[in-house]
């Protein structure tokens, strides 16, 4: 099974709340926003924060924030040597690469656009709906259209591998029911043989003790039902599904 590079895309997110940033920047108010991603309607969906920084701060400072948000990720972009630049942070790191979160940052910087309120420093970035990031894991590009959002993100290698111990019985999944276990710099995926297999599965915090160090998730695909069937369920364990 190749490696999975570009999301379909998504349809229409919404934003819950849109607060600043005051106590932790006396001389300036910096906003923030809470998105849900994969949803289109309020307080649903997977939640991510999206900070606008019109110049870099410390990593202490944008942990702290993170910490603050408690939320799965909390993306942070500013501009980086006529380059923006994409960082993510959980309430307790910094990790390399986030979804939804992109996303999320990405819904931002669009409604901003449309509704005449991008701050300044972000418009050169911002071409006719596509924009551009650097992050800690390459160079993401992603497009907005009335369809929703295209990422196109770095490929990483799946190789074939032993299902993780006590995996299927953490998830509730029958071994008929997997068709491929494989693993990538970040995640193990398993391939389940349909979308009724997803919709059943316990979820739950057992699944952490399945991962080895240095594995942020496991991941899910199941048969392509639905153009645009792709979510993630962070909320109770390092889980993400993906139709297609």
């Amino acid at each position: 099974m190749g490696p999975l590079n570009r999301m379909r895309p998504v349809g229409p997110m919404t934003i819950d709340t849109i607060d600043e940033i005051n106590q932790m920047s006396p001389n300036c108010s910096i906003p923030i926003f809470q998105v849900d991603a994969f949803s289109s309607k309020p307080f649903t969906g997977n939640p991510a924060a999206v900070c606008l920084l019109e110049e870099a701060r410390d990593s202490d400072w944008m942990q702290s924030v993170a910490a603050e948000m408690n939320l799965s990720e909390t993306a942070f972009v500013h501009p980086d040597n006529g380059q923006l630049r994409l960082r993510w942070f959980t309430p307790k790191v910094e990790v390399d690469l986030c979804g939804h979160a992109t996303l999320a940052t990405v819904h931002v910087l669009k409604e901003l656009s449309q509704e005449g309120s991008l701050p300044m420093v972000f418009q050169p970035f911002w071409n006719r709906s596509c924009v551009q990031f650097i992050s800690r894991s390459g160079i993401l590009s992603a497009e907005a259209s009335t369809d929703g959002i295209s990422l196109d993100f770095p490929a990483t290698q799946v190789v074939p591998c032993a299902v993780p111990g006590g995996c299927l019985d953490a998830l509730g999944l029958e071994p008929s029911e997997l068709q491929f276990c494989g693993r990538s710099k970040f995640d193990y995926l398993l391939h389940v043989t349909s979308a009724a297999v997803v919709r059943r599965l316990r979820i739950g915090v057992k699944i952490a003790s399945c991962l080895e160090c240095g594995r942020r998730g496991i991941e899910l695909h199941q048969p392509r039902e639905r153009a645009a069937e792709c979510f993630e369920r962070t909320g109770a364990g390092p889980l993400e599904f993906f139709g297609g």
